[in-house]
């Protein structure tokens, strides 16, 4: 899934200017920032697109419903889910990198 599927939008750097503001911005995390009373977030991507994709809460938390777990409490280690013997209802450190690192991925592919 792409970034612009979860609700931000793709704008380019078309300037030298652009580059040098897109450039002092952590490359591929999120950042939040505030104009007024409004919370917007950026992801820059200097490399591949040489874009910044920009996106408001909604937008946040969609990428965020991908990426993290759901909000159900850790289960003990060694205990069994509902799910099946083995199988636990919160995915693993390595499920959610690997989810997190497609989404990077997918948002690469313009």
């Amino acid at each position: 899934m792409k970034l612009e599927d979860m609700g931000f939008i793709m704008r380019p750097t078309t300037t030298p200017t652009q580059m040098e503001r897109l450039r002092l911005l952590p490359p591929r995390k999120f950042v939040r920032r505030t104009k007024g009373d409004r919370r917007y977030y950026l992801y820059a991507d200097p490399d591949f697109c040489r874009c910044v994709f920009v996106g408001n809460e909604l937008a946040m938390k969609n990428s965020q419903a991908l990426v993290l777990p759901s909000s159900a409490p850790p289960m003990p280690t060694g205990a069994r889910s509902a799910e099946g013997p083995g199988m636990s209802a919160v995915p693993s450190r390595a499920e959610v990198k690997s989810r997190y690192w497609r989404l990077v991925a997918s948002s690469r592919k313009l």
